[in-house]
């Protein structure tokens, strides 16, 4: 068996990089957004968008800065009990470390939760009121 020619890797390679920048083109000009990404970045043939780091996917939406972006990840990361990140570490953040099946969702529910505009309190009364027990679940 032989090992593929470079110039097979670097067409492979190339169609990739094409792959993520459609997708990247798309979320800006609103053809798709945060979640379809994440989406096909968890199929099997989204596997080249894996390498999207998640600074420049959330700055590639309309109204995002690289500043909002980085205190965004900073915040999902204190969620998950770091909280000693500099801007390179979450530089660094991709789609992959996102979805990856060893957090078992966290990071992915922590992203959510941080993107989730919060218009209205969890509760009435919040935050001085105790929530119901209807919200407790007791």
């Amino acid at each position: 068996m032989s090992r593929p020619s470079l110039s097979v890797a670097n067409t492979a390679r190339l169609e990739a990089n094409a792959e993520r920048g459609r997708a990247l083109a798309d979320l800006r000009v609103g053809k798709s957004d945060v979640a379809d990404i994440l989406r096909r970045a968890c199929l099997p043939e989204g596997k080249a968008l894996r390498r999207i780091t998640l600074v420049r996917l959330l700055s590639g939406q309309e109204e995002w800065t690289k500043r909002q972006a980085r205190a965004s990840l900073r915040f999902v990361l204190a969620i998950l009990g770091d909280r000693h990140t500099s801007d390179r570490d979450v530089d660094q953040l991709t789609i992959m470390w996102l979805i990856d099946a060893r957090a078992g969702g966290r990071r992915a529910r922590a992203l959510a939760d941080v993107l989730d505009p919060k218009e209205l309190p969890p509760w009435t009364g919040f935050p001085f009121a105790v929530p119901s027990s209807r919200m407790t679940g007791r």
